[in-house]
């Protein structure tokens, strides 16, 4: 589609995207194939590769033990079978090949970055930098590399449905851009948020319902099958993720104790009946974030980009949980409205956290001591940013 066309590079521009592309790439593919990663990611790739050999449709009551292990929509599963088949056949590390569809969608991402802020009319400098905080951002690496998620997968279509709404203009179908975002929802529920940063700019109600119903249609297909072959087992997984409490956020200022718990070092915590109770409402309080910041985004007017910047605000400020793999939808969003050095300091901030977290050696040490006050201060810089940001809009929506 020529609404995905963007200016060229210059050649020394080009050259210098496809290495930071090979070097990107390079680097996750070793790490991906030499470590295993976060055993509980890894060992739910694991369970559902078996419970696909079993009994397909009972994925998610095979996947659930003492809590389900697997409470996403379905459709990163095909890639986990065909992961599973693929080890089976070359002996390739499975923790490895899984990896590749994440470490993949990060590349994608690298050139949906510099090509939407080139269709912007960005130089060719500020394409390349942005490139080069997806290519080689320690938060995008650490993740599709190491750590294992998919939420750059996840994020990836509904950031072009972000870049199609907003460049398509009267020619624009709120099928495709539903079915877009609803391909990320069938992979992880978080990215159908992108649905508020749409609604704004919708020309009328139908087309508002129709992009709704386009995303949730998606959601819907890929989930049909469990749901009708194990209805209880599949609704109760995919209501039980409601993230970890102590990794940052809101529960870690509540209890900054907690993170020691995660960190393997400081055991002996337990969570306060104050972090349990924002623990069970941390979905609740996640949908209403969510509303209020797409309620405001359509009270505005707000364009796409400007629309998901909120969102994205309000989430890491306001949620009460946090996890570094989803700082990977925000960054993107964020380098396509232009805040490249937000984004190189927010990958900078998080770097010691992120190595404490994902580094096994040392845990005898303190480093909760360290990463806690790190991350308590990179809530307060999103609260602010926030506040500022919603300042910024609501003074460019007065009157001249």
């Amino acid at each position: 589609m020529r609404v995905f066309a963007a200016p060229g590079l210059s050649p020394r521009g080009r050259q210098l995207l496809w290495g930071m592309l090979i070097v990107g790439a390079a680097v996750r593919l070793v790490v991906a194939f030499t470590t295993r990663g976060v055993d509980a990611d890894i060992e739910a790739y694991e369970m559902v590769w078996d419970a696909v050999g079993e009994k397909p449709l009972e994925l998610y009551s095979l996947t659930t033990t003492a809590f389900p292990h697997w409470p996403y929509p379905s459709l990163f599963v095909p890639w986990i079978a065909l992961s599973g088949g693929l080890h089976d056949l070359t002996g390739l590390r499975f923790d490895g090949l899984v990896q590749v569809a994440p470490i993949a969608a990060d590349l994608a991402l690298v050139w949906v970055v510099q090509a939407f802020l080139g269709q912007r009319g960005a130089s060719e400098t500020t394409r390349l930098a942005a490139a080069a905080l997806v290519a080689l951002g320690t938060s995008f690496v650490f993740i599709s590399g190491y750590h294992g998620q998919i939420d750059a997968l996840a994020i990836l279509p509904p950031i072009l449905a972000l870049w199609y709404w907003d460049r398509a203009g009267p020619e624009r179908s709120a099928v495709v851009a539903g079915v877009l975002i609803g391909v990320g929802g069938a992979i992880k529920f978080p990215p159908l948020m992108l649905l508020f940063a749409l609604l704004p700019t919708a020309r009328s109600i139908r087309e508002g319902a129709v992009l709704i119903s386009s995303a949730a249609g998606v959601v819907l297909l890929s989930l049909a099958p469990f749901l009708l072959a194990d209805f209880d087992a599949t609704s109760e997984a995919l209501r039980a993720n409601k993230g970890l409490p102590g990794f940052g956020g809101i529960s870690l200022v509540l209890q900054p104790d907690l993170a020691g718990a995660w960190l393997g070092t400081n055991r002996t915590v337990e969570m306060s009946s104050l972090s349990e109770s924002l623990y069970d409402r941390a979905g609740l309080l996640s949908g209403a974030i969510v509303l209020a910041a797409g309620a405001v985004a359509f009270w505005l007017r707000l364009p796409p980009v400007n629309a998901a910047v909120l969102l994205f605000l309000a989430v890491y400020a306001l949620a009460a949980n946090f996890a570094f793999q989803y700082l990977v939808a925000g960054l993107v969003v964020f380098l396509m409205a232009g805040r490249l050095r937000a984004v190189a300091a927010l990958q900078l901030a998080v770097l010691i956290p992120t190595v404490i977290l994902y580094v096994h050696e040392r845990r005898d040490l303190a480093l909760h001591n360290v990463y806690t006050p790190i991350m308590i201060a990179v809530w307060a810089a999103f609260l602010v940013a926030l506040v500022l940001y919603l300042r910024q809009l609501w003074q460019q929506h007065q009157p001249a």
